[in-house]
């Protein structure tokens, strides 16, 4: 997994065993996926930053209708550490088909995650 950052728009980097991993439950916790996390590269200015980027997988609905912080099936939350995203998994399935899915996380900026090659 690879995260890059250029100006205010997050992309995640995943190969296809990525997302077939993020994608499958935990045997011990079936309600739970596992995590992946990357530190975030600047584009613009270059260099690895000092955010780290979660993503995940869920199906928790109190996540997935929270209206301000989730679009598109995409939760993205933008914490001290680095941002947060969490998907829901048939809208991450959608990178094997696509290559790519997108949304906005505010009015200016968008959240990509996209098929590694």
């Amino acid at each position: 997994m690879r995260a890059v950052k250029e100006d205010q728009d997050y992309y995640v980097f995943l190969t296809r065993e990525e997302i077939l991993k993020l994608g499958t439950r935990s045997a011990t916790w079936p309600k739970y996926y596992p995590y992946m996390f990357s530190k975030v590269f600047d584009r613009l200015e270059n260099k690895m930053t000092e955010e780290i980027l979660a993503i995940s997988c869920t199906r928790n609905a109190f996540i997935l209708s929270d209206e301000e912080k989730t679009h598109d099936n995409i939760y993205f939350e933008l914490e001290e550490e680095g941002p947060t995203i969490k998907v829901y998994p048939p809208t991450l399935a959608l990178v094997l088909e696509r290559g790519y899915i997108v949304t906005r996380y505010n009015a200016e900026a968008k959240v990509w995650i996209q098929l590694d090659t």
